[in-house]
């Protein structure tokens, strides 16, 4: 009975501490990998907006094929492109729906799907003027393999650990009823034995 007690106070506590744990571990992980691999997408979605060229008819992509498929090629993940005109209209790319709202200043980052696939995805918005740029809209979509990879091995990392300590703990109180047996069992043979030997060394001396 108070073996089931002790795993109760023991048990509710750390199983509390290892789900609020989990939950804040993951949130964290999710925004670091976000963070991570956000700033990639940027520099491939600024990259294709340096081949936006104007034109008579308004502007258009000069980008290679060979550059285009260096420039999107990943070994983990797809990634796709789209680029529009200031009006909208496509102009090279995939379809990629736009964000519902747009943030403040040029990049505006979302969630989507593509292909059936989770997406990331980043739009970048230039309006031309001074800029080198031409003015227009270019959004870059890539699969998420790597960031769900790294919030797998950070949770692990963080997570594993734990786990083995409840378990540690839960294997110690499960085990008392034998730690008290063989307690019991110290305590009632260290007494006579150590009278015996207590017995022997007097004989010595009085020998």
């Amino acid at each position: 009975m108070l073996r089931k007690q002790l795993l109760a106070w023991l048990l509710l506590p750390l199983v509390l501490l290892f789900a609020a744990d989990t939950f804040f571990s993951y949130w964290i992980a999710f925004k670091f990998a976000a963070r991570a691999y956000d700033r990639a997408i940027v520099e491939i979605a600024r990259e294709i907006s340096l081949h936006l060229k104007p034109t008579d008819q308004g502007v258009e992509l000069d980008l290679h094929d060979d550059a285009r498929e260096i420039l999107l090629s990943d070994p983990q993940d797809k990634i796709f492109f789209e680029v529009t005109n200031a009006e909208g209209q496509p102009l090279a790319g995939e379809h990629i729906a736009a964000p519902d709202v747009l943030a403040e200043g040029s990049e505006t980052f979302y969630d989507g799907e593509l292909r059936g696939n989770p997406v990331r995805i980043v739009q970048l918005t230039f309006a031309g003027g001074a800029s080198s740029r031409a003015p227009g809209v270019v959004r870059v979509a890539e699969t998420m393999l790597k960031r769900n990879q790294l919030v797998r091995e950070i949770l692990l990392s963080v997570l594993l650990p734990q786990a083995i300590l409840i378990l540690v703990a839960v294997t110690i109180v499960a085990a008392m009823r034998v730690v008290g047996i063989l307690l019991v069992a110290a305590l009632m043979v260290l007494p006579v034995a150590g009278a015996q030997v207590l017995a022997r060394s007097q004989r010595g001396i009085l020998a």
